[in-house]
């Protein structure tokens, strides 16, 4: 955190004094001139102005050279072409002058473009001082109630969030959409034969001592009987790592050759090389992840709840339970309404950030035919995904409006139960009744600044049936282990966090609400006690009546040697199937424009690796079995992929317990594995990839009655 303070520092420092030297010109006194000469410096590695001008100031005579505040250079010949075409000999001119120094003169005053990249520092100063002021400030005593203002998070977050939105949009709009811009410009331009005068790849050094090359052909051309010079190639500019690819096109432009070059009819000067469309101009669209970043960053915190929930009016030495003003009141309200407001929001933006790359590629694709180009249309792909989303969700308001979770105590205790009512403002036309998810999450953040990442694991989780006579109200009632986790936020980097979901299916979108609760460790009066034990007598219950869903694909049949055998077949869950083959295609996509654009190799090779990883995933979904035959000798577990697998037999008297436990997760979804633990420790997988924990414990215990025989 001090490395991103001290650099964030630093560098503020630095632009301040950059753009106080620029913004000193506005107040220097305006002067006549002329202009003695003027023509362009060809300096090693980019281009320069040779200039001379003449003005008297206060009864005295000065020769300026300066065109503006500093050494102005620039690798576009056509912009410093431009501004000597601006300036002929002889031309009556207006120039600025030091009044403090008059030999000191510019034509043009010092530009104040660099002031919105102040913002970059700043990006660094928040994140490296609010993580030493996270890491220093004073811990809370224990009971005390939250401090820290949501008005005060909720700006810091908007604030935060901005910096991303402005530069990444800035970025973008450099690096992408004014170069498409430009292409769609140029297919009017006509085509100039044009003669090349030199041509060279040009190294550039960063700061960190990185060396990126670009192309550098120059070339002249002549208009209405005039000659005109260029050394624009294409309209991406800029420089890259890569040094063949460039030198490649060099080859193709030696000097005294001539090409066809296309010029700007409205401005003879403008004129370049190449107007086509080149893979490589996808690279453009990486700062975008900056700019969506942002944006989603600012519809979570003006819709979403960003900044945290609405604070009780508590006391110190109040219980954290009463600290929440939702909570203290023993009532929570689903957020319908701002989760559609927030996803329309998110939606329209992406579109109409991506719309104009999808009219540009789909106007390049069917001219040229180059099918690069529908790597690019992922991202309008993805906004018509976002509005079909946006439109669920609002119907899903619409239809359900906002609903409310009534609990029968506060707070929900662990190793006692979690109780209440569902309320609806519009009854459910459902026949199936409502699935209910209660789920204990940690949610972890690592790192800080650009490393900075934030996971969820889910520690425990448990689904009911819920028969509701009544489309409007839905009881709830789950029994809560002792060994878990209580609701916990004292460190905003560590939290233990408590879902409360309902569902249930209805002609059209279905009915949807998610609800955090309170649930902590407390002592429990009699009655509670005795409550709670009533609950988990039903859940055992209930999984001894459990009876698989039709559309369950786990199969339980009797074996033919006795016993009973159950077969997990391959994709058996095809929603998490889907995701993970549309993770694949598009990561193979990229994989394939990195090779295509001949990418640095590590690139291609780091990206190709994990490109592996997830084809493993596919396969395993697409052809991974396992079958499991329980019986009084024991179990035998056979797993296999793409046909080929093995067989371990566990002896009966070596199963020391059959049970369930989380294993992968997608999303809020937790996927439950059989798990058989053995005498000596050792766990061996029975079965994995079980969407429902009320099914999953049912095997598991399907299974242990089968070793009793």
């Amino acid at each position: 955190m001090s490395f991103f303070l001290g650099m964030g520092l630093l560098f503020l420092v630095l632009l301040s004094r950059e753009i106080l030297k620029q913004a000193r010109t506005y107040t220097w006194k305006p002067v006549d001139c002329v202009v003695v000469s003027s023509s362009v410096l060809d300096l090693p590695k980019a281009y320069g102005i040779q200039l001379q001008y003449e003005y008297d100031f206060a009864g005295q005579h000065y020769r300026g050279t300066n065109y503006t505040v500093g050494a102005f250079t620039t690798t576009d010949y056509h912009r410093i072409a431009s501004i000597v075409d601006s300036y002929p000999s002889g031309k009556r001119a207006m120039c600025f002058v030091n009044p403090h120094n008059p030999s000191d003169a510019v034509l043009q005053r010092g530009s104040l473009a660099m002031i919105p990249f102040v913002l970059l520092p700043l990006l660094f100063i928040l994140i490296g001082g609010g993580g030493i002021y996270a890491i220093w400030r004073p811990k809370p005593a224990a009971g005390a109630p939250r401090t820290t203002s949501p008005t005060a998070a909720r700006g810091f977050l908007i604030v935060f969030f901005s910096i991303f939105f402005v530069v990444g949009g800035t970025c973008t709009y450099f690096s992408f959409v004014r170069p498409m811009l430009g292409i769609e410009q140029a297919r009017h331009w006509p085509a100039v034969s044009c003669r090349v005068i030199s041509s060279r790849v040009q190294s550039h050094t960063s700061s960190k001592g990185g060396t990126t090359y670009s192309v550098d052909i120059l070339y002249a051309y002549n208009v209405d009987g005039r000659e005109y010079r260029s050394n624009r190639y294409d309209f991406m500019g800029g420089s890259s790592s890569g040094y063949n690819g460039k030198a490649k096109i060099v080859s193709r432009y030696r000097p005294g050759t001539t090409a066809s070059c296309y010029v700007n009819p409205g401005d003879p000067d403008d004129a370049v090389l190449e107007r086509e469309f080149t893979p490589q101009m996808l690279i453009g669209l990486f700062p975008a992840v900056f700019l969506f970043v942002g944006l989603g960053g600012l519809v979570w915190v003006f819709v979403g709840g960003g900044g945290g929930p609405k604070l009780a009016d508590g006391r110190s030495g109040d219980p954290p339970w009463m600290r929440r003003e939702d909570w203290a009141r023993g009532r929570i309200v689903s957020s319908a309404k701002p989760a559609a407001i927030g996803a329309w929001i998110f939606a329209v933006c992406w579109n109409a950030l991506s719309l104009p790359v999808l009219v540009v590629l789909l106007n390049e694709w069917m001219r040229s035919g180059n099918q690069t180009l529908l790597i690019g249309l992922l991202f309008p792909a993805i906004g018509v995904c976002l509005i079909v989303w946006a439109i669920r969700v609002t119907t899903r308001w619409l239809r359900f409006g906002e609903s409310a979770f009534e609990m029968a105590a506060v707070p929900g205790v662990v190793g006692g139960a979690l109780q209440g009512t569902i309320r609806l403002s519009q009854p459910a036309r459902t026949a199936d009744g409502f699935e209910l998810t209660l789920t204990c999450v940690n949610r972890v953040t690592t790192g800080g600044g650009k490393n900075r990442s934030t996971t969820e694991r889910v520690l425990w989780t448990e689904d009911q049936h819920v028969e509701a006579a009544l489309g409007d109200r839905v009881p709830v009632a789950f029994y809560i282990p002792p060994d878990c986790r209580e609701t916990d936020s004292d460190d905003p980097n560590n939290v233990v966090i408590w879902r409360l979901k309902a569902t249930a299916k209805e002609p059209g979108v279905g009915y949807k609400a998610r609800f955090e609760v309170p649930v902590f460790k407390i002592a429990q009066t009699p009655q509670q006690v005795a409550a709670a034990e009533t609950i988990l007598s039903h859940e055992r219950a209930a999984i001894e009546s459990y009876q698989p869903p039709a559309n369950s694909r786990i199969r339980v049949r009797p074996a033919a040697g006795g016993g009973q055998e159950f077969y997990f077949p391959a994709m058996r869950n095809a929603g998490s199937g889907l995701g993970l083959m549309t993770v694949f295609a598009i990561w193979s996509a990229f994989f394939w424009m990195l090779v295509h654009v001949k990418a640095p190799m590590l690139f291609p090779i780091v990206w190709g690796f994990i490109d592996a990883l997830i084809f493993a995933g596919v396969v395993h979904f697409l052809t991974g079995t396992t079958r499991v035959v329980a019986n009084a000798s024991g179990l035998t577990i056979t797993k296999k992929m793409i046909g080929i697998g093995r067989t371990q037999a566990i002896p009966a008297g070596d199963v020391t317990e059959i049970k369930t436990k989380i294993g992968t997760t997608t999303g809020q979804t937790a996927y439950q594995n059989i798990t058989v633990v053995c005498s000596n420790g050792r766990q061996v997988t029975a079965g994995s990839a079980i969407r429902d924990s009320q099914e999953a414990q049912w095997l598991a215990a399907e299974m242990s009655k089968s070793l009793r025989g």
